[in-house]
């Protein structure tokens, strides 16, 4: 899998990232499966309900469910939820047992529509440098009763469209 994302959608989660340390901070992935490809419209932060500490952080669900209402509503359905993006202050960007848990959730909730989600998740190498890894989830073959697998993916950072 390749995950497209607009270079100015790195630098406003680094941002976000940077502004939120030493807590983890997050937030949801917004756009189009384009065969084995994720391109990746719009990311949006945890929200104004948003529990963020230093091990982890809860989003705003309500916050996030509107967002993404919103996106699909205003792109005719062709914008729609493709999984989550979070910080790691720490320098990690490996995939945590926590990280592997909301993945499958996500393949596992019908209501998501996103049986193989994307992670995003930005780890701090050094104050103010955010190194981005994307990941992707697959249900085993027992499907929404299986094991997740997760895989490292292709991260293809490029220039907004005008």
């Amino acid at each position: 899998m390749t995950v497209w994302i607009p270079k100015l959608h790195l630098r406003r989660m680094a941002e976000e990232a940077e502004g939120h340390r030493p807590n983890e901070t997050g937030g949801i992935l917004l756009g189009h499966q384009n065969g084995f490809d994720v391109v990746v419209r719009d990311v949006i932060d945890a929200g104004p309900g948003a529990v963020r500490t230093t091990t982890g952080m809860r989003p705003d669900h309500d916050y996030h469910v509107r967002a993404i209402q919103e996106a699909f509503e205003a792109s005719d359905g062709a914008v729609t939820y493709l999984g989550d993006w979070h910080s790691h202050p720490d320098g990690s960007a490996a995939v945590s047992d926590r990280d592997r848990r909301t993945l499958r959730n996500i393949a596992r909730e019908r209501d998501a529509f996103c049986a193989e989600p994307t992670l995003l998740i930005l780890a701090s190498a050094e104050d103010g440098v955010w190194l981005p890894v994307a990941w992707s989830g697959r249900l085993g073959r027992l499907g929404r009763w299986g094991r997740i697998a997760v895989a490292r993916a292709r991260l293809r950072p490029h220039a907004a469209q005008p």
